[in-house]
């Protein structure tokens, strides 16, 4: 059971990695970020952008 928990865990590492460097390189380096909020915003749109 404990391998297979250590297999799921580097599986999501993986995304998780992929995943920020993806929001790096497609969305913050277009924009500045002036603070927490405004970072909230973009990941926010930037995942679920609206119709």
């Amino acid at each position: 059971m404990l391998e297979s928990f250590a297999e799921s865990l580097a599986i999501l590492n993986g995304f998780c990695t992929r995943f920020i460097e993806t929001i790096k390189l497609e969305c913050l380096n277009r924009f500045v970020v002036f603070g927490k909020q405004h970072l909230d915003y973009l990941t926010r749109e930037f995942t679920c952008p609206r119709s």
